[in-house]
């Protein structure tokens, strides 16, 4: 719930971004003043990360395969580039065909590409609460756009016919958005603090930026109201916003962190209202509510038969699986945990393997390996939705405490002998059995 409140916020920063533009009265062009901001933000954000970088450096990439054998700087230029493309891209398809349609086909594609390029490249599925979410609050971006009021597709009210070229251009500026989303959520997973992954992103998106308000008209930057509203931008729209971003991204999918972010057309809108003065049709007014239905859907916590946890895949020099037991029950499982309010899967599984297991884990010692599902092995009728990481616990010996009865390091073979979780029979457990057969230590009776 705090995660999604925080990306909501976040969106409501980026919501102040056309008001503040439009009450400044500057000179300066969208596209200039969009630059500035990514300029002087992403100077601001690359110093944070710089400073993360000083203190606590990332760990390195994970040896694997896959995404894990690509360099993470790859991922840093993928989200800059992605940011960076964004602003010529939105303001472009807006001057093509309109700012109503060029804002309903950017924003609303980005969740949707957002969804695709997730299962494609990090193979998470969206989940069915997502669609049925995603799919309400588009439509009350729809409503809320007035194309809808204007009686008819047509570019900006004018009569004219859609541009295709504009409407893959609204499409390329949802991409990108996509891109950028996907991209600083892969370093996340890898380890990365928010400060440090936002920050290299916007670092580099700062330098690309230069050249852009170099070549554009600045006179506007050297008025009162232009330095305000740069100021503005890259500090509330841009520093804060994109903090708070990462901050739910690190804890949320990014599909879903995509799909809450369509609270900005509903903060603009409002902001239009009340700062601005303007007028809501009643097919605004609704197209807010529908935006405000969708949001909750996904934002509320659902009751449903699924237990949300964090899990370790923790090896020996064999290759044999630790697993444990808890008091009163029969089922051996990975080591881990539910989270505690506000906690990223990493820390739920720091913290778990600390209280449980005795063990002190850096942060650089994880490694995501994914989310995967399976029955639960203790709640008949539920589902484990699992975050799951390869940890390195070097040469400490893990003891049982706290909830853990018995812990023991599995082969294959060992397997057959003992009742395995789904999740870890599924998915986990040693492709060849060695030949040793199974250390069991037993935890002192409570």
């Amino acid at each position: 719930m705090l995660a999604a409140l925080a990306v909501i916020v976040a969106a409501l920063c980026f919501a102040t971004t056309s008001p503040a533009y439009v009450l400044a009265d500057t000179d300066g062009s969208a596209m200039s003043v969009g630059a500035a901001r990514l300029l002087l933000g992403g100077a601001i954000l690359g110093a944070i990360a710089w400073r993360q970088y000083l203190r606590t450096p990332p760990p390195p990439r994970p040896p694997g395969r896959g995404l894990d054998r690509i360099p993470s700087w790859v991922f840093v230029v993928a989200g800059a580039l992605g940011m960076f493309a964004f602003q010529p891209t939105y303001f472009g398809g807006a001057a093509m065909n309109g700012v109503a349609i060029g804002t309903v086909v950017a924003i609303g594609s980005a969740p949707i590409i957002t969804g695709v390029l997730d299962a494609i490249i990090r193979r998470r599925i969206p989940s069915l609460r997502w669609g049925v979410a995603t799919a309400v609050a588009l439509v009350g971006v729809v409503l809320v756009s007035g194309v809808i009021g204007q009686g008819g597709v047509d570019a900006g009210g004018t009569g004219a016919t859609v541009n295709p070229l504009g409407i893959l251009t609204s499409v390329g500026a949802g991409a990108s958005y996509a891109v950028y989303a996907i991209a600083t959520k892969i370093l996340l997973d890898r380890g990365w603090r928010v400060g440090l992954a936002a920050g290299s992103v916007f670092g580099v998106t700062a330098i690309l930026s230069l050249p852009v308000v170099i070549a554009t008209p600045t006179d506007w930057l050297f008025t009162t109201e232009g330095v305000l509203l740069v100021v503005w931008l890259a500090l509330v729209a841009t520093v804060l916003a994109y903090l708070l971003l990462g901050w739910g991204l690190e804890r949320l999918n990014p599909t879903t962190v995509t799909t809450l972010t369509l609270a900005e057309p509903l903060g603009a809108t409002l902001l239009g209202v009340i700062v601005l003065r303007e007028q809501l049709s009643p097919v605004s007014i609704a197209g807010l509510v529908v935006i405000a239905i969708g949001l909750t859907i996904l934002s509320v916590p659902a009751r449903e038969r699924r237990i949300q946890v964090s899990a370790a895949v923790i090896t020996d020099a064999d290759g044999r699986l630790l697993v444990v037991r808890k008091h009163g029950t029969t089922a051996f499982m990975q080591p881990g945990g539910k989270p505690e309010p506000g906690e990223s899967p990493s820390e739920t599984l720091r913290r778990e393997l600390g209280e449980e297991l005795g063990l002190d884990v850096d942060p650089r010692a994880l490694r995501a390996l994914g989310t995967f599902t399976a029955p639960a092995a203790n709640e008949p009728g539920f589902e484990v939705v699992a975050e799951v990481f390869a940890v390195d616990i070097g040469d400490q010996r893990p003891v049982a405490a706290a909830e853990i009865a018995e812990l023991r390091w599995i082969s294959r073979a060992d397997a057959e002998q003992i009742e395995v979780a789904p999740l870890a029979a599924r998915n986990f457990l040693p492709p060849e059995p060695p030949d040793r057969h199974a250390a069991t230590e037993e935890a002192a009776p409570r």
